[in-house]
């Protein structure tokens, strides 16, 4: 991870955050900053990193034998939302600052997984992600037992999803499919 001074383009610092090379299939190297300490978080094989603004890494959360390959989404409590796969399964996970797991929702086996689809926060703090051939919305809260609370599904796609979901004015949520015979965008609803 390299930090640079916006203004000149100058090193601050630079960081080996694994001490192994990535073996993610799409390996995922895109940061998320908290506006409110500056800190950076990234996932990488063994799991979501957290960096000080002076370049302090710690590991906040280990994966186990799954690889983070989704861009950690930032909530405005400090939630991180990032999926994780391996082969054909994959778990998306809210993760609190400390890094103990909020909730996880486990994704049914079959083609597709996570690969750099981040999730993306409605004004209400609903987190929406596609992943396989569905759009997930969950509630941030989860159910209170370390599971995930799902809003609604939105599974009539027969392809795999390979974009991240993205809301547009009036709230409305955009995702694209991986079909490369016939790719299709799709509008979803009026989401807060």
């Amino acid at each position: 991870l390299h930090a640079l001074d916006a203004a000149t383009g100058a090193e601050r610092w630079r960081r080996q955050i694994e001490r192994r090379a990535n073996a993610a299939r799409w390996p995922n190297y895109t940061p998320v900053v908290d506006p409110a300490s500056g800190k950076v978080y990234l996932g990488f094989d063994e799991g979501l990193f957290e960096v000080t603004p002076e370049g302090d890494v710690r590991l906040l959360y280990a994966s186990g034998r799954e690889k983070m390959e989704s861009p950690p989404a930032l909530g405005a409590d400090g939630t991180l939302y990032v999926g994780a796969s391996r082969g054909s399964h994959s778990t998306f996970y809210a993760i609190r600052p400390d890094g103990s797991v909020r909730w996880k929702h486990p994704i049914p086996p079959g083609p597709g997984r996570f690969r750099n689809n981040q999730a993306v926060i409605g004004a209400n703090g609903t987190v929406y992600v596609a992943i396989k051939n569905k759009v997930y919305a969950f509630d941030p809260a989860g159910d209170g037992d370390g599971n995930a609370k799902i809003l609604w599904t939105f599974d009539e796609a027969t392809s795999v999803y390979a974009s991240s979901p993205i809301i547009g004015a009036p709230g409305r949520l955009y995702v694209g499919t991986g079909d490369r015979a016939a790719p299709v965008l799709y509008a979803i609803g009026d989401c807060p």
